[in-house]
C-alpha cells in the first residue's frame, strides 16, 4: 500500500500546479499498488472542492483512482516510526 500526501492529489487535480505532470505520472505508475490517504489528508484534499461545490465530482474521481481513506488510531504515529 502506498500512502499519499495531499500535495500529490492536489497537484494531480490542478492542471496549473507546477507538479501536475509529476503527480499524474506517479499515480499512473502506482496503479498496481493500493493507494490510500489518512482521513486527515483526505479532508485536506477535499476542502477546496467542497467550497467550490465540487465535492461529489472529486470524491468520484478519487474512487476511480482507487484512493481510499484510512483511519488513524492514537498509536499510529509511534507504530509508523518504529517501522
Amino acid at each position: 500500500m502506498i500512502i499519499l500526501d495531499a500535495s500529490v492529489i492536489i497537484a494531480h487535480f490542478n492542471r496549473n500546479d507546477a507538479h501536475h505532470r509529476s503527480a499524474t505520472d506517479l499515480l499512473a505508475e502506482s496503479s498496481a499498488e493500493p493507494l490510500a490517504v489518512s482521513a486527515i489528508t483526505m479532508a485536506e484534499v477535499l476542502v477546496t472542492p467542497a467550497r467550490a461545490g465540487k465535492l461529489e465530482v472529486v470524491t468520484a474521481a478519487l474512487c476511480r483512482l482507487g484512493i481510499s481513506s484510512v483511519s488513524l488510531d492514537s498509536d499510529t504515529p509511534a507504530r509508523l516510526v518504529r517501522g
